[in-house]
């Protein structure tokens, strides 16, 4: 019996106790005659192997650009769908017209068909014959034989036609008794089996039976109409008498295909133009304009190499008609009964739809915008959704002193109302009780174990566990109080605010500063730099 071999690990943790292991002698080994070597295996791609090529699985996708997700699938029913709807009902409304339309194209129809029986009525088939030997006697009157070889002639002419017509005649008056005395519903048959292949045979090369239907889509996207958008921003090379099939042009990685309500489209920039992404999001009123809608309804972007993009990649999508109209969209949290800050906050919808949220855990937020404008109610939704967590503590100034923030005095820790002298006062108070808490939380999360507080940060269970609600720093209409104070207590104040949201995310502070036009008077630089997440309203330039 052999014996066994005991290895005793040290582990670097001096909390975890040694670990003991027993392990047998392996199992002698065999032979080195037994051992046998596993065969080799050629990789195909081999530069030498002659089938490499045909070997190679081809890189395109299986399924077409609309069908490779649910959500494309669906939109393109919808849409074929309504198209299907409102031609039905465009052509529905002109059935009486077509069917004018139609019993003139019949009456051409009959004519032309009298016009080519005629011969075969007439038994022109005769008549060559007969005059023919006509001009022969003509010449010979002497001749009784080409006279009576004339005579024959003209009488099977008049034969045929007398036999001919009478068949004709008898068939026209035996169809026009059965349809007489037909059911409605058979004449009805009758007639549609006449008067369709009557029609049919007096259309003219220009003529159409039913009207040209526009879709009812404002928009209707091609590759052909894109190059001609982006040729004429000056994007791509202008014609100068070439061919069109020797222009460069963009390649579409996917679409021009119906997404929601509107065409996207995925391209890419040709090489050799010296034209990038960035230069098409520059010409973006230009583009638009070109396809004959609002700049509004065009939204671009570039494709990072994330996605699989490259630096002369967009997507751009196109809406029908202005994509911020429709019914109002209202917040999951309307309904909700309680909701964690932890997670991210309904914020609203994009333009093609997508719901939005804004993750505010160590974030800070700065909203700008004219007045009346909405900024304060976009302020308010972040807010507002801190009011169904029970673990947060909200501290509200308002230098407006309206009606705006007045529900949260039921709930706020703090409120200030206003930018008087005694408001101001309260605000300064206020920001040195947040900034005595925040240096009091770092001192107790710098004491936890890092298994407790591994990142030294708020965490949901330390949160429970010390009684550390997430704080919630609500500041509306900032300008008003920067004008209102004297140089040094703003220098202060602006100094507290930094603090505030450059530290204070770590230990459980959210910063929800709005302002108006956030120039250097009203919101000083320095404080708007540190800011992570800015959302702007209408504004009067595009610095602000």
């Amino acid at each position: 019996m052999s014996e066994n071999v005991v290895h005793l690990h040290k582990d670097t943790n001096p909390t975890r106790p040694a670990v003991l292991t027993v392990v047998p002698d392996p199992a002698p080994a065999a032979p080195a005659e037994s051992v046998v070597a596993a065969p080799t295996v050629e990789a195909v791609d081999l530069p030498g192997n002659p089938l490499a090529d045909w070997l190679m699985a081809p890189e395109a996708p299986v399924l077409p650009v609309w069908a490779r997700s649910r959500a494309s699938v669906v939109a393109n029913v919808r849409a074929f769908g309504r198209l299907t709807w409102w031609h039905t009902r465009y052509h529905g409304f002109r059935t009486p017209k077509y069917l004018v339309k139609t019993v003139l194209l019949a009456a051409r129809g009959f004519f032309r068909a009298a016009a080519g029986l005629w011969p075969t009525l007439s038994a022109q088939d005769h008549s060559a014959a007969v005059k023919a030997l006509r001009a022969q006697v003509k010449a010979r009157p002497e001749d009784v034989d080409l006279a009576v070889r004339l005579q024959a002639a003209h009488y099977a002419r008049t034969h045929s036609r007398r036999w001919r017509f009478g068949a004709a005649a008898a068939a026209v008056a035996a169809a026009a008794l059965g349809v007489a005395l037909a059911p409605p519903l058979l004449q009805a048959g009758i007639g549609a089996a006449v008067i369709t292949p009557l029609a049919y045979l007096g259309r003219g090369k220009e003529t159409r039976l039913l009207d040209q239907a526009a879709p009812p889509l404002r928009v209707d996207m091609s590759a052909q109409q894109l190059n001609e958008a982006l040729r004429a921003a000056g994007l791509l090379k202008s014609g100068s008498g070439k061919d069109e099939k020797d222009l460069p042009k963009v390649a579409c990685t996917m679409g021009p295909v119906r997404d929601g309500r509107g065409w996207a489209v995925i391209f890419d920039m040709p090489r050799g133009g010296g034209k990038t992404a960035s230069d098409v999001l520059a010409k973006r009123e230009v583009i638009a304009q070109e396809l004959g809608v609002d700049e509004i309804q065009v939204i671009m972007s570039r494709v990072r190499a994330a996605k699989g993009g490259n630096a002369g990649r967009v997507t751009m999508w196109v809406a029908d008609d202005d994509p911020y109209l429709g019914p109002l969209n209202p917040s999951p949290l309307e309904k909700a009964e309680k909701f964690s800050i932890w997670d991210a906050v309904p914020f609203g919808q994009d333009a093609r739809g997508n719901r939005i949220s804004v993750p505010v855990m160590w974030q800070s937020m700065f909203f700008g915008g004219l007045p009346r404008r909405g900024k304060t109610f976009s302020q308010r939704l972040l807010t507002a959704a801190g009011l169904l967590d029970a673990y947060v503590r909200h501290y509200v100034a308002d230098g407006k002193g309206g009606a705006d923030w007045m529900p949260m005095k039921a709930v706020a820790h703090r409120l200030v109302m206003g930018a008087e002298d005694a408001a101001i006062e309260a605000l300064k108070a206020m920001l040195q009780e947040l900034l005595a808490e925040m240096e009091r939380r770092f001192a107790l999360l710098r004491d936890l174990p890092t298994s407790v507080c591994p990142e030294g940060k708020l965490t949901p269970d330390i949160m429970v566990k010390y009684n550390l609600p997430v704080i919630f720093v609500t500041i509306d209409e900032l300008q008003e109080y920067f004008t209102a104070m004297e140089r040094e207590d703003r220098e202060q104040v602006i100094n507290d605010l930094c603090r505030i949201a450059r530290r204070g995310p770590a230990a459980g502070f959210i910063s929800n500063f709005a302002s108006q036009r956030p120039d250097a008077e009203s919101v000083p630089a320095k404080l708007r730099e540190i800011i992570t997440i800015r959302y702007s309203t209408q504004v009067v330039d595009r610095t602000s």
